[in-house]
């Protein structure tokens, strides 16, 4: 730590009996200071800076709030460390998103075998109609939509027997959600 203060003596300055460096703009006048932290604050320092100002943001963006405020030796790996450690943002984190498998496709042997059924709504209501009963076939990608005035078993139930059964036969299965 040392031989990097001693690197940049030019800069270090004392203000109200604290070490600061000095940063300058093009026009050779000081812009801002930052404060040389002693190693006994540091951990309170980052506590302050990655709870408070920072609001528990990961490295790369609570990088530029330590840097603007204060220095020392090892601030980069500090706070690496005491982001990785910090119990709040730990709980929070869940690591990567888990690996999707590969789709497989549906093998279905001809049309009407297998039927994907759902209901949706509730809708703003039309002529009484709150909800739609749909019906896709799995094979041919042909859809049946029936408008319905509630979702009850027994009203799912006919619509399903009405325009899907006695339409185009039988099932062999259905797919619903």
């Amino acid at each position: 730590m040392l031989r990097a203060l001693w690197q940049q003596f030019e800069s270090l300055s004392i203000k109200s009996g604290i070490l600061c460096r000095s940063f300058y703009d093009d026009r050779g006048m000081v812009q801002w200071y930052q404060l040389v932290l002693p190693c006994e604050m540091k951990v309170t320092f980052l506590e302050l800076i990655h709870a408070d100002a920072a609001g528990h943001l990961k490295f790369a963006k609570c990088v530029p709030h330590v840097i603007r405020r204060a220095w020392w030796y090892s601030c980069r790996r500090d706070l690496n460390l005491f982001i990785r450690c910090c119990a709040k943002c730990e709980g929070y984190h869940r690591g990567p998103p888990p690996r999707q498998a590969n789709l497989n496709p549906m093998l279905i042997g001809g049309p009407g075998e297998r039927w994907a059924l759902d209901l949706q709504g509730p809708f703003p209501p039309s002529n009484g109609y709150k909800y739609l009963f749909t019906a896709i076939c799995s094979f041919s990608k042909f859809g049946v939509c029936v408008p319905l005035r509630n979702k009850e078993v027994l009203t799912v139930a006919r619509a399903l027997v009405d325009h899907v059964f006695l339409k185009w036969g039988l099932c062999f299965t259905i797919l619903t959600d």
